[in-house]
């Protein structure tokens, strides 16, 4: 039972994952406890976590990604898909629109890392690997939901919202 996928779930999703029944993990890691569930879906070992907590209680910029990344690592996982409940600025995607994600842009300002102490550069020319790309992609053009194949993710600074100029600027940049 060594997952090598994990799926972390945020608003709209997180709560779905609490349905599935699997084992759940504590994982002690130098920055906090990683809570997930492993799973067996389609028969494959599957670590989920809730971003924001069971019972939606950790606020957007309080999440603890060192310790979910830190914790995901130690228990094998090697690939981490997440989702995201987001507006859109293409004005043709309709709302519930799936978007693969295959590019962002990290406006946030914050600057985690779990290499405190060491010097790691990692490249994020494409942030997803072709090869899981690829097989999300035949996954998902099965479904019967609107789904695009290519997106740009904008990550802000939360908890609040983009101001009418920020979103304007980010339309401007394509």
């Amino acid at each position: 039972m060594n997952p090598r996928v994990a799926i972390i779930g945020g608003t709209g999703v997180g709560s779905r994952l609490a349905k599935l029944s699997g084992r759940a993990v504590h994982i002690p890691t130098p920055f906090g406890i990683c809570r997930t569930k492993v799973v067996q879906l389609n028969g494959v070992w599957v670590a989920l976590v809730q971003r924001h907590s069971v019972g939606h209680r950790t606020p957007p910029h309080r999440v603890n990604f060192r310790a979910m990344a830190s914790g995901l690592q130690a228990l094998g996982v090697r690939f981490v898909l997440a989702s995201a409940a987001t507006g859109s600025l293409r004005n043709d995607w309709e709302p519930g629109t799936l978007a693969l994600c295959d590019q962002f842009l990290d406006v946030s300002g914050r600057r985690l890392t779990c290499f405190d102490d060491t010097v790691q550069h990692t490249d994020f020319t494409a942030p997803m690997s072709p090869a899981v790309r690829k097989s999300l992609k035949e996954a998902l053009d099965g479904i019967e939901e609107r789904f695009e194949p290519t997106a740009t993710y904008v990550n802000a600074d939360g908890p609040r919202y983009e101001t009418a100029a920020e979103i304007l600027m980010y339309r401007q940049w394509g």
